[in-house]
């Protein structure tokens, strides 16, 4: 695509979803959470369609995830239902799937206040940058107004890493954020950071804590276990409250960003 001097972020928006959506599934982990995802699903579907025709109101349930702006839709048709979830969703415990099964077919809307909870929780906000990552316009020049990312992850990996990680692609995100500060794509190895970032209300020791995070999940990566991915382990949050202005750079950031989501502690 960009061979032909087109690049994602020109698309139009539908188009843009498809093919984030199609190359963050062309990751092997993250089509293995997919995968699991749907397996986890089909019992839940299948139980609804069960109570369903023994009501006498047999209805036919379709369950898929894709790449949607919301957390859930549904389409009703005759005799059937296509329930669609946020690809975001895609690590979510059992308990969450069914509350959309619930909240689609019986429009019933008690769990409400649970899908939003795990709609903005780490994980699921891990994925959805993911998806973003492959669309969002970057500034692949290192140097901003105020900040130059080459001498940021310079001065995190000698004082937090002894020099010894390997310098990914560094970019700045074109348009400035106010929910994500950070992310970290495995699939490029790029660290992007927000262009809100880069102001003299910023000092250098908070956009280093935005660097470590995001350098932390190059280096310690995502965790499968039982086919849940967890990027935020008890073990990362550790590692991360290592930086030492850790609670004084939180503190700014609170304050500079409203509803921040950096994968820092702070929703």
């Amino acid at each position: 695509m960009r061979d032909r001097g087109s690049a994602p972020a020109t698309l139009p928006l539908i188009t843009q979803r498809a093919f984030a959506w199609l190359k963050f599934l062309s990751v092997p982990d993250n089509f293995a959470l997919h995968r699991r995802a749907l397996q986890v699903a089909k019992p839940i579907t299948r139980e609804f369609e069960q109570t369903s025709q023994a009501s006498g109101n047999p209805l036919t349930t379709w369950f898929e995830f894709y790449n949607i702006p919301t957390v859930y839709r549904a389409r009703h048709g005759a005799g059937q239902i296509r329930i669609t979830a946020s690809e975001g969703l895609i690590c979510a415990p059992e308990l969450v799937l069914r509350a959309v099964v619930q909240a689609t077919t019986t429009r019933q809307h008690q769990q409400t206040d649970l899908l939003r909870t795990f709609a903005a929780s780490e994980d699921c906000s891990e994925i959805l940058a993911a998806l973003e990552s492959f669309t969002v316009a970057l500034e692949t020049n290192p140097r901003g107004a105020y900040h130059n990312l080459d001498q940021v992850f310079a001065r995190v990996n000698a004082a937090y890493f002894d020099g010894k990680v390997a310098k990914p692609r560094l970019a700045w995100n074109k348009t400035p954020t106010y929910r994500r500060l950070g992310h970290y794509q495995p699939a490029t190895n790029t660290i992007t950071l927000s262009l809100t970032l880069d102001s003299a209300a910023v000092p250098s020791w908070v956009i280093d804590l935005v660097m470590y995070h995001e350098m932390l999940h190059q280096v310690m990566g995502a965790h499968v276990v039982n086919g849940q991915r967890y990027s935020h382990t008890p073990a990362f949050r550790t590692a991360e409250k290592r930086f030492r202005e850790y609670a004084q750079a939180k503190r700014i950031l609170d304050g500079l960003i409203p509803n921040l989501s950096l994968g820092l502690e702070s929703r």
